[in-house]
């Protein structure tokens, strides 16, 4: 297992490419409720890569292999991370529907609340910035102290089926573009 294939390295980069977004995602919020603006394909780019790559390829990723991995080390019974890291993922998961619906009410109606989804994106992006310090500072210590070799080996290759299943080996080349797209 090479330093560029362990999971947590894996992980430790997505959380990076997430937080550029998410910078992107606080302009966009500020833009909005400040300027009352909203380039919609600026918008529709950032909302393809919140479901696309954070919510249905990074955190699938941490909810199906890294989690489950740590459970069956009994992590979850020794700290309550894992229900924290769950529990954010949802929240964050409703945030982006929030802002989901009100883009799409907006295309039916024609009017936008756009006060409401910049307060709504500056809510994911908050909570976004906070779970990733909480998974890079104390859960990936953990999982350091409690996986062994053979975990990770197991992991390495779940993270790699589940890349080319879902997103495709080239996936971060993919995601800068759409990244290039928004604010």
């Amino acid at each position: 297992m090479g330093i560029d294939t362990h999971p947590l390295k894996i992980l430790f980069e997505e959380h990076k490419l997430i937080l550029r977004m998410n910078s992107k995602l606080k302009d966009a919020a500020v833009s909005i409720s400040i300027r009352k603006d909203m380039p919609q394909e600026r918008l529709d780019a950032a909302m393809r890569f919140i479901k696309e790559f954070i919510h249905d390829f990074h955190f699938e990723k941490e909810e199906k292999i890294l989690f489950p991995a740590l459970s069956l080390k009994g992590v979850g019974e020794k700290y309550k991370i894992l229900e924290v890291l769950y529990n954010d993922h949802e929240q964050i998961e409703k945030y982006f529907l929030e802002v989901d619906s009100l883009m799409k009410d907006s295309h039916q109606a024609r009017s936008v609340n756009l006060v409401q989804i910049g307060e709504t994106l500056h809510k994911y992006g908050g909570l976004i910035s906070k779970h990733i310090a909480n998974e890079n500072e104390t859960l990936f210590p953990i999982a350091v102290k409690f996986l062994s070799d053979a975990n990770y080996t197991k992991m390495e290759k779940d993270f790699s089926d589940f890349t080319i299943k879902t997103v495709g080996k080239d996936y971060r080349d993919k995601y800068e573009d759409i990244m290039e797209k928004i604010w």
